[in-house]
Formats: C-alpha cells, structure tokens, sequence
C-alpha cells in the first residue's frame, strides 16, 4: 500500500513539472505593436508649464490653452492686470 501511495505522489510531482516546464516554455503573447496604438497630443499650459492631453485642455481667451479653470483664470488676471 505504500509503494502504491509512492507512485502515485511521484507520478503527481512529475505531472506538475511537466506542467510548470510547458507554461515556461510556452511562447509568451505578442506585445501589441506600437503602431497601431493611438497618438496623444500633448500640449504645454501657458501658465504652470504642465504637459496635458490636447483633448483636456481649455481654450483662453487670447488663445492659450491651460490645464485648469484656475490657471486660465490666474493668466487672464495677469494679463489684464498687465494691459490696464
């Protein structure tokens, strides 16, 4: 009985191996090319200088674009403080 329990853990542990052995070497999936993925503007805030997508920017009134409602509020204070 136990020479029987013996083979069959042993045929177990083998049949594990050769599982683990398959999975690795097993072809790993194909990285999607870069191609094929979507270009993103990116366009730079004319008042703090940070990167943001083309599509998330807000137009000003003198034709900047800005990354928030608080910096294009900050550059047109600041421009009409400047120009009066």
């Amino acid at each position: 009985m136990g020479r029987l329990l013996g083979l069959v853990l042993l045929a177990f542990l083998i049949w594990l191996c050769l599982r683990a052995l398959r999975r690795f070497l097993q072809a790993p999936e194909a990285p999607k090319d870069a191609r094929s993925l979507p270009v993103e503007t990116l366009v730079r805030c004319a008042a703090c200088g940070v990167y943001v997508s083309g599509e998330r920017t807000l137009p000003g009134e003198r034709g900047g674009a800005y990354c928030s409602e608080a910096c294009r509020r900050q550059a047109e204070a600041a421009s009409a403080s400047s120009s009066s």
